[in-house]
């Protein structure tokens, strides 16, 4: 019975609750289209659960390889050109004004 505890938010909610749950539902949505119903509801808590150990496990590989160890260390940019020198700079902003 440790599940129904879990299910049911820790244990908030009793033997009574669930009853009066379950016709409430009944009610509304009727005995026709009930097993349907918790087939959708059943295959969206299998989708969730699938998706909550994946989310483990992502977060398990990242305490596994700290930092991105096991990524090659980033390359130095290359340079194409040479920097202007001082000179050359203030060549070049004496040309633009009076340009």
């Amino acid at each position: 019975m440790q599940y129904w505890t879990v299910a049911f938010l820790a244990g908030s909610v009793g033997t009574g609750e669930v009853l009066i749950l379950f016709v409430l539902v009944l009610v509304l949505f009727g005995p026709r289209r009930l097993p349907s119903l918790a087939r959708e509801i059943g295959s969206f808590l299998a989708k969730l659960q699938r998706t909550a150990q994946d989310f483990r496990d992502q977060i398990m590989n990242l305490d596994s390889n700290p930092s991105g160890a096991s990524k090659a260390p980033p390359q130095a940019p290359q340079q194409d050109a040479e920097l202007p020198k001082d000179g050359d700079r203030q060549e070049t902003e004496r040309n633009e004004r009076a340009g």
